[in-house]
């Protein structure tokens, strides 16, 4: 294939991916967090499916609500994300983080992510550093 048509084919099947759109916050207190989801266009790669930087933003923000329900500002020092089954158009998505561990410093969150059907689409972990700041009207 030539460089022309290649490029013609990227531009035509990226777009822009909109991440936290009508996300609806179901838990949140610390170690715990759980939001949900519809995979609607504005999540969708190329192929019409869940796209997997939207799911990692969606597991990343989880975990940061869940560090940050205790008071003190997170950020993610480390995550690991296995993809195991697609998120198809329509689906409603639940995603759940649970602290394993929670230091002086770090917290590691478990988050999944299922369908409405209860299907394990992902696995994730999260290590989140506490910074010194903390969050007002919580800290």
């Amino acid at each position: 294939m030539d460089k022309e048509k290649l490029l013609a084919f990227a531009r035509a099947r990226l777009k822009p991916v909109t991440c936290l759109d009508e996300i609806q916050v179901l838990a949140c207190e610390p170690g715990l967090a759980r939001l949900q989801a519809l995979v609607g266009e504005q999540a969708q790669n190329a192929f019409g499916n869940a796209h997997g930087g939207w799911l990692y933003t969606l597991c990343d923000s989880c975990s940061g609500l869940a560090a940050c329900a205790g008071g003190y500002a997170h950020v993610t020092l480390q995550a690991s994300m296995n993809y195991l089954a697609a998120g198809r158009p329509g689906d409603l998505l639940t995603v759940e983080a649970v602290s394993e561990h929670s230091g002086r410093r770090t917290q590691v969150n478990r988050v999944t992510i299922t369908n409405q059907e209860g299907r394990l689409l992902a696995t994730a972990s999260f290590t989140m550093y506490r910074l010194d700041d903390k969050i007002p009207g919580l800290g």
